[in-house]
């Protein structure tokens, strides 16, 4: 099992599908290998997949047939048609009362906080500082993750603008910047750890938070839960060196030459769950399960996994906002240095739908796309894949050297 930096791995997983040109001269022109599409590790052929532009293309027959999804045209609005996609009068005087959304909950995410970032994915303490400015200013209410989990579970009520503070990876850097700021506004938040990095310090990578630094912090309404014991990493899924995220794949097992059994995949994931899931129940006294998936990857089995472990609530890396009826939680990115508070958390007050001609529905839910290519005589409509599985929470990889496309649902 290979551990790679959490950076690293978000550009994978989040880059877009590009793929070097074809070599040409100015007499012939090299044909690119034909990429091939693996769905749950499986091939699938005659996907209708597409290179196009250097991004790859699926038709909607592949997102209907094989991916079991729905995509149409929205219903367009007109003066006549007042069908609820603009804010009605009520949505409005609220919208001038300061309430942005009712019976909804923002979840934001952060990774590492320092003094000075040392790459984007990094926030300064400064800036985090100023978003926690801007919340109070604009009025929103940070909750508890026990006001999450009774809001997503129990129908409990949440604030008007609430908003969930959240970090992954539990590293030290979180108490010495962030603790002092949250303490300062009287914030609660909710940390994800890797919980073997706690256990022993020598480990490589960040260094991780305390039992003890987690103990103090608990006091002041900082919650600790699951980032697993020891899976946030990518592992071979192949003897050709194709890597995913350990959480969501069996692994290949070179020292036996074969892939690791449905079994023996179940038993290595519920293990480290559970170890983890008593190391914080034994240090902090946990009576709340929660996780975050790393890499915001999982599949059916990974949650018939957390099920079987009582894990009730769990989160993503999809953007979007939280209503009761959203069981995996989105989360919205706001731990990037390169943007402002203003910038990062605008994305918190409604805006006019706006509906272009790359506008659909995908399964019930209103995305616009970068491009779409229109129908021709050799292809039918064509969607960015890499956007198709982003909205439908699909994990997404590529491996150029055998330009292999891994679907994982």
């Amino acid at each position: 099992m290979k551990t790679l930096s959490h950076s690293l791995k978000a550009i994978i997983l989040f880059t877009m599908l590009t793929f070097a040109a074809a070599c040409s001269s100015s007499t012939a022109t090299t044909a690119a290998v034909e990429p091939t599409l693996l769905l749950n590790g499986v091939e699938i052929e005659n996907s209708g997949l597409v290179e196009k532009k250097n991004t790859m293309y699926v038709p909607a027959s592949f997102i209907t047939e094989t991916l079991g999804a729905s995509i149409e045209k929205p219903k367009v609005t007109t003066e006549n048609d007042e069908s609820g996609l603009q804010p009605d009068a009520e949505q409005l005087e609220e919208l001038d009362m300061g309430v942005y959304y009712r019976n909804q909950v923002a979840v934001l995410m952060y990774h590492a906080i320092m003094e000075e970032p040392t790459d984007a994915s990094i926030i300064s303490a400064k800036q985090f500082r100023e978003h926690m400015q801007w919340l109070k200013e604009e009025g929103f209410t940070p909750i508890s993750i026990e006001q999450y989990d009774a809001f997503i579970h129990e129908a409990a009520e949440v604030p008007d603008n609430a908003v969930l503070i959240t970090f992954d990876d539990g590293y030290e850097n979180f108490y010495t910047y962030a603790f002092p700021i949250l303490k300062e506004f009287g914030y609660a938040a909710v940390n994800f750890v890797i919980v073997s990095g706690v256990d022993d310090p020598s480990l490589p990578g960040i260094k991780k938070l305390s039992w003890e630094q987690m103990r103090e912090m608990k006091e002041q309404d900082i919650a600790f839960h699951n980032h697993t014991y020891d899976m946030h990493a990518f592992g071979a899924v192949n003897g050709e060196g194709i890597e995913l995220p350990v959480t969501i794949s069996n692994l290949y097992r070179a020292e036996d030459d074969r892939m690791e059994t449905d079994e023996e995949y179940i038993a290595r994931v519920t293990d480290d769950l559970s170890k983890a899931e008593q190391r914080l129940q034994e240090e902090l006294g946990n009576t709340l399960s929660v996780i975050a998936f790393p890499y915001g990857a999982y599949n059916e089995r990974l949650l018939n996994i957390i099920d079987s472990l009582d894990i009730r609530t769990a989160f993503t890396i999809q953007a979007g906002m939280n209503t009761a009826d959203d069981k995996l939680g989105y989360r919205i990115n706001a731990g990037r240095s390169d943007q402002t508070a203003e910038e990062l958390l605008s994305v918190l007050k409604p805006k006019p739908v706006e509906i272009t001609d790359h506008t659909m529905l995908l399964n019930g839910k209103l995305v616009t796309f970068t491009s779409i290519i229109k129908p021709d005589g050799n292809y039918p409509a064509l969607y960015p894949l890499r956007e198709v599985s982003n909205a439908l929470g699909l994990f997404i990889g590529f491996d150029k050297e055998t330009r292999t496309v891994m679907l994982t649902k």
